[in-house]
C-alpha cells in the first residue's frame, strides 16, 4: 500500500475550463444526472477536456447509466470520441457530494476493464458548488484515492480573448487617465506663488504686496504691482530689470499691462531654470523694499490682516509662500 501512495502522489486530474463549465451546470440541475468524461492519460495524470452526457433514466436522487444508455452514447458521439472516456461523472443535486452504496457498486463494475479511472460526483447546497473526486488504478497495484483535486486548465481560445479583454481594458484606462490629466492641465496652472518678507514676518503683512507668480509651462514670472496712483514702485522695477544683478539671463522684454489699479508686468524666461533663479531674485529685491515699507502700510496684527482678509476675499493682498 506505501508504493501505491507513492504512485499516486504525483497523479492529478486537470479540467479544461469548458469541461468544468458542463460539470458545474450539470451539478445545478434540478435532478440527478450522469455523465462521461473525455480526454486523456499522460504519465499517470488524467486531463478532462468534455463532458458526454448521455440519454438516462434519471431523478430527483438517482441516475441510471446503463447498457442502454451506452449504446445511445456511441451513436451520438461515435466510437473515437468514446475511446477517450477517462473517467464518469454524476450528480446528488443538494444532497452534499458523497459515495453511496449503489456509487460504490456501480465504481467496482466500471473498473472491471479498466486500469485508471476518474470518478466525480457532484452537488449544489446553498447556491455553493462541491465535488468528491476518486481516482481509481487497477495496474499495476490496485488501490483508489478520494478527495482528489480538479485543476481547472483555460482553454487556449478563452486564454488568448482573456488577454485581448485585458490589452483593451488597459488601453481604456490609460486613454481615461490621460484625458483626465489633460482636463486637469487645462484648468490648472502650473504657477508659483511667493512672498517677501518684512522683518522676518511674511510679505503678507505689507498691505501693498506685489504678487509674484511663475509659470513653469509658460516659462514665464508675472508681478503684479498696487500702484496706487502713483508710477514709482514700476520705475524702481524696472530700473531692477535692467541692473546688472539680472544681467545674465535672457528673458525677452518685460510685458506691461495696466489693469483696476495694478501694473502687471510678465517675463518670459529661457527655461525652467531661469524662471526660478529670476523669480527668487525678484522675491530678494521685494524682500528689501519691505524692510523699509512705511509703518503706515503694514497690518498692526495678525487679527487686523485677517479680518482684512475676510472682507476683502484676500483683495490681492494676501499671498502665502509655496515653493
Amino acid at each position: 500500500m506505501a508504493e501505491a501512495t507513492l504512485s499516486v502522489s504525483v497523479c492529478k486530474v486537470f479540467v479544461e475550463e469548458k469541461a468544468m463549465q458542463k460539470i458545474k451546470l450539470m451539478a445545478e440541475y434540478e435532478k440527478e444526472v450522469g455523465g462521461w468524461l473525455t480526454g486523456s492519460v499522460a504519465n499517470g495524470n488524467v486531463t478532462v477536456t468534455d463532458v458526454l452526457i448521455p440519454e438516462q433514466d434519471t431523478g430527483a436522487a438517482e441516475v441510471n447509466q446503463d447498457a442502454k444508455s451506452m449504446i445511445s452514447l456511441l451513436k451520438e458521439y461515435g466510437a473515437d470520441v468514446c475511446k477517450k472516456i477517462v473517467g464518469n461523472i454524476h450528480t446528488h443535486n443538494t444532497m452534499g457530494a458523497f459515495w453511496s452504496a449503489d456509487d460504490e457498486k456501480f465504481m467496482a463494475e466500471v473498473m472491471v476493464p479498466r486500469d485508471l479511472f476518474v470518478f466525480i460526483v457532484t452537488s449544489f447546497t446553498q447556491r455553493n458548488f462541491t465535488y468528491l473526486a476518486r481516482l481509481w488504478v487497477q495496474k499495476p497495484v490496485k488501490f483508489f484515492v478520494d478527495g482528489v483535486e480538479l485543476t481547472e486548465l483555460e482553454n487556449e481560445e478563452v486564454k488568448k480573448l482573456k488577454e485581448q479583454l485585458a490589452k483593451v481594458e488597459m488601453e481604456v484606462k490609460d486613454n481615461f487617465a490621460k484625458e483626465i490629466k489633460e482636463q486637469i492641465a487645462s484648468k490648472v496652472k502650473n504657477t508659483t506663488t511667493v512672498a517677501t518678507y518684512y522683518n522676518g514676518k511674511s510679505l503678507q503683512y505689507w498691505q501693498d504686496a506685489p504678487k509674484i507668480t511663475w509659470d513653469y509651462k509658460k516659462m514665464s514670472i508675472t508681478v503684479a504691482i498696487d500702484s496706487g496712483g502713483s508710477m514709482k514702485e514700476e520705475n524702481e522695477f524696472g530700473d531692477f530689470l535692467q541692473s546688472e544683478t539680472l544681467a545674465e539671463f535672457k528673458f525677452a522684454k518685460p510685458e506691461v499691462v495696466y489693469e483696476k489699479g495694478k501694473t502687471i508686468i510678465t517675463l518670459i524666461c529661457a527655461d525652467k531654470k531661469e524662471v526660478k533663479k529670476v523669480g527668487w531674485l525678484i522675491r530678494d529685491y521685494f524682500a528689501e523694499k519691505a524692510k523699509t515699507a512705511p509703518k503706515e502700510d503694514l497690518w498692526k496684527s495678525d487679527f487686523e490682516r485677517e479680518v482684512q482678509a475676510n472682507y476683502s476675499g484676500y483683495g490681492g493682498k494676501y499671498y502665502g509662500c509655496y515653493d
